[in-house]
């Protein structure tokens, strides 16, 4: 009887920490509403933003009528573990939150404040000295907890409205930064997540940035395009934290989101930047257009530590697709274990200066490998300044080609010294000694589509040491290693060459042509179900799948159905009309 009586109060207990709170649905209406209201229907709808942020309860989801909102809200109240309050549009509706600067700097703030959820907003229009889109800060032992902001646009942020003027360190504007200034608790598990940001005048200033005690922030399958400074950052070493220990961005991704034309007329931007962050990755993006396409270094003194560039591709940027190191002979920062593996490469300084793919600073124990490297007509491999320290670091298993597939007429900036000659190159730096100088036989270098044809000699010629995880995804999302080993480059052939198609036991399978829907069965279980198009390229993925198969993403046309069973494989004609 007494583990009854202890038993029941803790269930009970446990039950009402679980959700503490109904769930209620506020509305704000806009012009149509009144902040006198109750808020808990459309004809009870709230005026403002602003009440919406004073008032809503744990669990509870404010949705906001499309229009356009001229005011400056800030963030008091939060939710709780399991029960988030969520605030986004109403469905279908455009919901614009316009900047005002006689307002203020900062139109959204959320300021230690925990599950929190913003979806689907557009927040725009503000030109001010500092100005900010949304602006999160922890600054106590409350902190910036599990908010998540996701689908929302920030756009139109500037100190100027003119993208041609050159700024000073003085002028700034941020469509989102995350500060974190707590020396005890980061700002943690914020995601960021399908935002698109563009057309931001920042100045000094970045699109997106995190910087200070900050850990867990991701950002995720997001489009950051024409701003005039650096796309993406994740800082350190500025002083944001008063623990110099934890003073910088640690353990986030950056990942799956495309960066481009983010550009400044006073110095190299990249579209990603890790400045000074430690244990981060960057993982799956697209950049292009951009001053450098990634780089990570070192501004202040310090280190920046142990960071992973891993499956990205990066193409014609202005300067090298990747810039490497602390470059201030001034500071003691430096770039230390960084692992710079399986990205692709292609045709990077379109301003012709001479730098090549890569350009190397002070960078230490810093370790290149699987990367596919198509070079552009300068013919320039990289370029690795005479800057000290630079020590213990090692490039190998990677593939390099030059239009002309010359290998004695590559050059290479090593130290202030051209080296003329892949094999020159690799006999004096000691890199390279397994990599190859030959034609990558991706499907269409003029597209470019750099994916790899059957024949490719990046196929299954990676390190066969390199630390891959089990779940680890190529650029295209399939998994990195299909065969032996992992393929050289960002994407990972999934064609079924050398297969043996010897299981041909489907029972059914049709309609064929089709339009949505595929039919499918097999006397042995299905593993797997693929849809390849003529180059080779998988299209569509079914794991286990169901015996109904929706292919309505598919264009029309012709493809091949390859299905994968514990007997074999087998591939069929398949017409998608």
């Amino acid at each position: 009887m007494r583990t009854k009586l202890l038993l029941i109060p803790c269930l009970l207990a446990w039950i009402t920490a679980l959700r503490l709170h109904a769930q209620t649905t506020y509305y704000v209406t806009g012009q149509t509403g009144n902040d006198a209201n109750t808020g808990l229907s459309i004809a009870q709808g709230w005026a403002t933003i602003q009440h919406a942020f004073n008032i809503a309860t744990p669990n509870s989801t404010v949705l906001i009528k499309g229009g356009t909102y001229v005011e400056h809200p800030v963030l008091n109240v939060s939710g709780l573990v399991n029960e988030p309050i969520t605030f986004r549009e109403f469905p279908e509706e455009e919901v614009i939150i316009d900047g005002d600067p006689a307002l203020g700097s900062t139109i959204m703030t959320i300021e230690n404040k925990q599950y929190i959820r913003l979806h689907g907003l557009i927040i725009q229009g503000l030109t001010t000295p500092d100005a900010i889109g949304i602006l999160l800060g922890s600054t106590n032992f409350n902190n910036v907890f599990d908010v998540q902001i996701t689908d929302v646009t920030v756009r139109n942020i500037g100190w100027s409205t003119d993208p041609g003027a050159i700024p000073t360190e003085n002028d700034n504007a941020q469509a989102i930064v995350g500060y974190g200034e707590d020396a005890i608790s980061p700002m943690s598990h914020v995601l960021l997540d399908s935002l698109k940001v563009y057309d931001n005048i920042t100045g000094f200033s970045e699109a997106i940035a995190f910087d200070g005690h900050c850990s867990h922030c991701d950002v995720m399958r997001s489009e950051v395009h024409d701003n005039t400074n650096i796309g993406i950052l994740f800082a350190g070493n500025y002083g944001v934290c008063p623990d110099p220990l934890n003073d910088k961005v640690t353990t986030s991704i950056i990942g799956e989101c495309r960066c481009w034309n983010n550009v400044s007329l006073y110095a190299t931007s990249a579209g990603i930047y890790l400045d000074g962050a430690d244990d981060n990755t960057v993982w799956r993006n697209i950049c292009w257009g951009n001053g450098y396409g990634v780089e990570v270094g070192c501004e202040r003194d310090g280190v920046t530590w142990a960071n992973h560039i891993i499956d990205n591709l990066l193409y014609e940027n202005h300067g090298p697709g990747l810039a490497i190191g602390g470059y201030d002979v001034k500071t003691t920062g430096q770039v230390l274990h960084t692992r710079v593996r399986n990205n692709t490469f292609f045709h990077n300084n379109t301003d012709a200066d001479g730098s090549g793919e890569m350009y190397i600073t002070k960078a230490g124990t810093t370790e290149f490998r699987n990367n596919l490297f198509l070079v552009s007509a300068q013919g320039v491999l990289l370029t690795r300044e005479n800057i000290s320290p630079q020590l213990g670091n090692t490039s190998d298993h990677d593939l390099w080609w030059t239009p002309d597939g010359d290998a004695t007429s590559v050059e290479v900036d090593w130290g202030g010294s051209t080296l003329t000659g892949f094999d020159n190159f690799r006999s004096v730096s000691g890199w390279e000694t397994n990599s190859l100088f030959a034609d990558p036989l991706v499907v269409d270098p003029l597209v470019p589509d750099l994916h790899l044809t059957s024949s490719s000699p990046c196929i299954n010629a990676a390190d066969p040491f390199t630390g891959i995880a089990e779940d680890e995804l190529d650029l295209d999302g399939q998994p990195r290693i299909f065969g032996p080993l992992a393929d050289i480059g960002a994407y990972e052939f999934q064609g079924w060459s050398g297969v043996p198609f010897t299981h041909q036991a489907l029972l059914a399978a049709g309609p064929n042509p089709c339009h949505d829907l595929f039919r499918i069965a097999s006397e042995r279980p299905i593993a797997e179900v693929r849809i390849i198009d003529g180059s080779g390229r998988t299209l569509l993925t079914f794991r286990s799948p169901q015996r109904v198969l929706n292919i309505g993403s598919l264009p029309a046309g012709s493809f091949t159905m390859v299905v994968r069973t514990d007997q074999g494989v087998t591939a069929m004609h398949l017409v998608h009309e």
